[in-house]
């Protein structure tokens, strides 16, 4: 994210994509595209600018053909992302099984936001006051998991 700490409510979090224009192969390449997809191509600070760029109105923007070449040249995207950054570093399943018939599954998972992070004091009444149209994307609100109907002993 870019920048890496934004206050509660008063924008909304932006990330930057870095990555090489020209996808390295170890086969001979005639003609390469690149396309990035966007959630919304109006929300964009700035892109990489290339003799061959165009931007398609299904929110992408497209590089090339390139023809017979490989280099190294930076594409960088700056961007809104309203959603929030989710990855799980480390999700550990136990199931123990026991000779009397019981059967125990224990989860640990570990769940990261790698979205901006919050500047200054978390506020809980201008938390709660805020809608989905205001902005706050970027934080996580909620985790939604199906359990089992017969499922007893949660903990967490």
């Amino acid at each position: 994210p870019k920048p890496e700490n934004i206050p509660l409510g008063s924008e909304e979090q932006k990330v930057e994509f870095i990555d090489n224009v020209y996808s390295p192969s170890v086969y001979h390449i005639v003609t390469q595209e690149v396309t990035v997809a966007l959630p919304n191509i109006n929300k964009v600070e700035y892109f990489t600018q290339k003799n061959a760029v165009k931007i398609s109105k299904t929110n992408s923007i497209n590089y090339g053909p390139f023809r017979d070449e490989f280099r190294e040249e930076e594409l960088r995207i700056h961007y809104e992302h309203p959603t929030p950054l989710i990855y799980f570093p480390n999700v550990e399943r136990q199931i123990l099984l026991s000779h009397l018939g019981n059967i125990a599954i224990d989860e640990h998972i570990d769940l990261k936001n790698d979205a901006s992070g919050l500047e200054g004091e978390f506020n809980r009444i201008k938390y709660n006051s805020l809608t989905g149209n205001q902005h706050a994307g970027h934080i996580f609100r909620k985790l939604n998991t199906q359990l089992p109907r017969k499922a007893f002993g949660l903990y967490y």
